[in-house]
């Protein structure tokens, strides 16, 4: 199990999500470390037992990262089974995918 920290200011191990999306392994925690508006979506990765998670400062409190579509992107994240979507703001995705908008399970 690896933690891939995403981090717009580019001190993570990935600034963007599209990058630490196909680093990701199965068990791995791809966790934000900031409060950024991340404006990618279609992030697809057909793994299981995956975690996305918003992380926390060094003070404790939470970041609150938000995935923005934009309205021109279709979905935020295309997941597999078992994964933790956890502390993540999604919006303004614009719905043309087959099953809706936000997130979209494509194992069934």
């Amino acid at each position: 199990m690896t933690t891939i920290v995403v981090k717009r200011d580019g001190t993570g191990t990935y600034d963007n999500l599209t990058n630490a999306f196909a680093a990701a392994n199965r068990y791995d925690i791809i966790e934000i470390q900031d409060s950024e508006t991340y404006n990618e979506g279609n992030l697809n990765k057909v793994t299981a037992d995956l975690t996305i998670r918003a992380g926390t400062d060094p003070t404790g409190a939470r970041y609150t990262p938000i995935l923005d579509g934009g309205g021109t992107l279709d979905c935020a994240i295309k997941f597999y089974n078992n994964w933790i979507i956890d502390g993540l703001t999604i919006t303004n995705y614009d719905g043309t995918a087959t099953y809706g908008a936000g997130l979209i399970s494509v194992a069934g």
